[in-house]
């Protein structure tokens, strides 16, 4: 069977029709047709949905791309913002905001532009949800919640309202709260907002790359959820525009001229010729350099040379057999097990690269060229 007819059938298998509320069930029901992910995976994810939308579009499914748009609409009505998943245990996080990326997919393939002002009040209420502390920082800096405050500036950080061990993987964060001297309490909530980042789990937010125990999400200013807050606040402002909004078109406007300043000032590191996360305090490089990188390059925020340096760094760094690399940390692992693996008999062994009795693994991003 070619590929493109299996596919066709999987779309039928995946997809799941609206939703009854079932007593005591942990699923939120929703009210339009949607598609899983497939295996243990039940429920609908938010930043997996997008790509899902983009492989609908490209089987001229657009009437499922559009109940999908009204689900997570509904979602944002309904708890104020896109979980995690449609579960009542992932209430407490988000994952990346793709949601204005869904709405200017469907427009684009329905050729509808109205559809940015059909949902501009939830594309609001994200973008309230993204800020929502800001305005309880004072001058001097800080942070609050998913908002950072340092030296003028204010930037965004992943983050889960929860600090205790996630329901969906109890046991796994309670032994890894056991093997180590940490605040367990800042070990699950910076577990948790890795789990927001949709990078679970990645070097990226890891003191030690080779030490989960290390993980320090809190911690980071990621380039990419910023990149993702530009675009959200540079779509709202085309809404307002649609909207007669003058004064929010401008304000939304600035907010975004100001986010893209930051992140090609703060966030690119010239000795690496790379965009970069920064950390806290002190909106300090991290040093790890990842696919996140090119964020500012697809939503078109670098220079023409920050590009260019970029894409000669992810070219020359991140293409590997078989696909990209997400972190830079990856590239010296895939040496590292290349080269324990020549010297196994055969290959019959299975040689798994552990450290601290934490698992290595490498960790996936979705990216768009």
């Amino acid at each position: 069977m070619p590929v493109e007819d299996r596919i066709e059938e999987l779309w039928d298998v995946l997809t799941r029709e609206a939703d009854e509320k079932v007593e005591h069930s942990s699923l939120i029901p929703l009210p339009n047709p949607y598609v899983v992910p497939g295996g243990r995976f039940r429920e609908v994810y938010y930043w997996d949905s997008y790509f899902t939308m983009l492989g609908l579009a490209a089987s001229g499914r657009l009437g499922l791309i559009a109940d999908m748009v009204e689900n997570f609409a509904f979602l944002i009505e309904q708890i104020g913002f896109i979980p995690n998943g449609n579960r009542t245990y992932y209430c407490t996080r988000s994952q990346p905001p793709y949601f204005a990326m869904m709405v200017e997919l469907l427009a684009e393939s329905s050729n509808d532009p109205s559809v940015y002002l059909r949902y501009l009040p939830q594309l609001k209420k994200e973008y309230a949800f993204w800020m929502s502390g800001a305005d309880e920082i004072d001058a001097s800096g800080g942070a609050n919640r998913r908002v950072i405050r340092q030296n003028g500036t204010v930037l965004n950080r992943y983050w889960d309202d929860a600090a205790t061990p996630r329901q969906e993987s109890y046991a796994e964060d309670v032994a890894l709260a056991a093997s180590c001297d940490r605040d367990a309490a800042q070990l699950y909530r910076d577990v948790r907002a890795g789990a927001e980042s949709g990078w679970d789990f990645t070097s990226r937010w890891f003191a030690d790359p080779m030490a989960m125990a290390t993980i320090r999400t809190t911690h980071v200013v990621p380039v990419d959820l910023n990149a993702l807050l530009y675009n959200l606040e540079r779509t709202i402002a085309d809404g307002c525009r649609q909207a007669g909004d003058k004064q929010g078109a401008e304000d939304f406007g600035a907010r975004a001229g100001q986010r893209a300043d930051l992140i090609r000032t703060l966030f690119f590191d010239d000795t690496a010729g790379m965009f970069m996360d920064l950390e806290v305090p002190g909106l300090r490089s991290t040093g790890t350099r990842s696919l996140a990188a090119a964020y500012p390059l697809f939503f078109g925020i670098a220079t023409d040379d920050q590009a260019a340096r970029v894409a000669e760094r992810i070219h020359g760094d991140f293409l590997a057999s078989g696909g990209w690399l997400t972190t830079y940390w990856n590239r010296a692992l895939l040496s590292f097990i290349k080269a324990r693996a020549r010297r196994v008999f055969n290959g019959i062994r299975l040689f798994n690269a552990q450290h601290s009795g934490n698992e290595v693994i490498v960790d996936r991003l979705h990216i768009r060229e």
